[in-house]
């Protein structure tokens, strides 16, 4: 049985091409490589870093191994994945945005020839090379998994998936888009993706009993659009995880001796459209106390429009049920500064 080598969530290693020189060692001395990747998974997420999230699993595996407490990672997907699998800036693997072709060779959203994969490199060190998952580094089929140096793959080549074929129940869905070794197929009704992922997973580990074997495993969870099992929603139902904060929980905690932020930037996020009523309450109710805050930052219209933003967050600063601010319009950022500190 080999060695297993486990690595988990953001990490990226450098591709070295002395990974060839193992050629002449046996099967027996090389590890089984598992690279998981899940995707918008924020850092406490996982109850090894004080989540409220069951994750056992990962918490033991937390607990026995190497856990990162500094590191990085871009702030969106395809960069991210990039520079995971190929170690390289993501700008210097021709994905500098999401897989979209901008035009330079820094921004043509797929992996170029210069840029190895882990793929590539391990396989010329003897190893089976496996992709169960998210691609997101190539939409055209030139550049999909399995011409880039993935002997199998399963999995969806875009951005984010539906985790069920709602098609049947909902109109202008289409159904669930995947790719199994170049070849385009379709989720199974009832089948729920991630699940699949894994499964398709577990079958080629078992696959490769002769070779050492490298697995990428780059789960569609917990990416929107938040999609699960109803044993998996009903074990939270009743946390403060389930359905969102009520009005009444709203005004509980402005009642508290403790500062309070209360994002009304989240209505823009498909996900959190059920939360749109409450806050547009308690906006109204505060209207004389609600503060805009200038905030230096880039202004990209265009992404704007592209990602259909129609609000943007206010933040409201409060003292137990008191607004710290009395005055209306645009606060300098001195003032901010100053404010706070006295509230605090």
């Amino acid at each position: 049985m080999h060695r297993i080598l486990l690595i988990f969530t953001f990490v990226t290693l450098s591709l070295n091409l002395t990974l060839g020189q193992s050629k002449n060692q046996s099967s027996a001395q090389k590890p089984n490589i598992i690279l998981v990747m899940v995707d918008d998974l924020g850092y406490s997420d996982f109850g090894a870093y004080g989540s409220e999230i069951q994750t056992p699993t990962i918490d033991k595996l937390a607990a026995e191994g190497l856990r990162l407490r500094e590191f990085y990672n871009n702030s969106i997907c395809a960069p991210t994945r990039a520079s995971l699998i190929t170690g390289q800036y993501h700008h210097k693997a021709g994905v500098g945005y999401f897989n979209v072709n901008l035009g330079l060779p820094a921004y043509q959203g797929w992996l170029n020839k210069e840029s190895l994969t882990f793929g590539e490199v391990l396989k010329q060190a003897g190893y089976n090379t496996y992709l169960s998952g998210k691609w997101h580094v190539g939409n055209d089929s030139l550049y999909w998994p399995n011409q880039r140096g993935f002997d199998r793959f399963y999995g969806f080549i875009g951005g984010a998936s539906n985790f069920y074929d709602i098609s049947p129940y909902k109109d202008k869905v289409p159904p669930v888009e995947l790719v199994e070794n170049n070849r385009r197929i379709n989720l199974e009704p009832g089948k729920y993706l991630t699940d699949e992922i894994m499964n398709h997973a577990i079958s080629y580990i078992n696959e490769s009993k002769n070779k050492p074997f490298f697995l990428y495993l780059a789960y569609n969870a917990p990416h929107w659009p938040l999609q699960a099992p109803a044993e998996d929603i009903a074990r939270y139902k009743e946390s403060t995880m389930g359905p969102g904060l009520t009005l009444a929980a709203y005004q509980a905690q402005l009642k508290t001796d403790k500062l309070v932020l209360v994002d009304f930037g989240s209505r823009y996020c498909g996900s959190c459209k059920k939360l749109a009523p409450t806050v547009d309450e308690i906006e109204k109710e505060q209207a004389a106390n609600v503060k805009v805050i200038r905030i230096e930052a880039y202004e990209n219209k265009g992404l704007v429009k592209e990602l259909g933003i129609t609000a943007l967050p206010t933040l409201v600063l409060y003292k137990g049920d008191q607004a710290v601010w009395k005055k209306t319009g645009v606060t300098p950022k001195g003032e901010i500064q100053s404010s706070i500190a006295e509230s605090l």
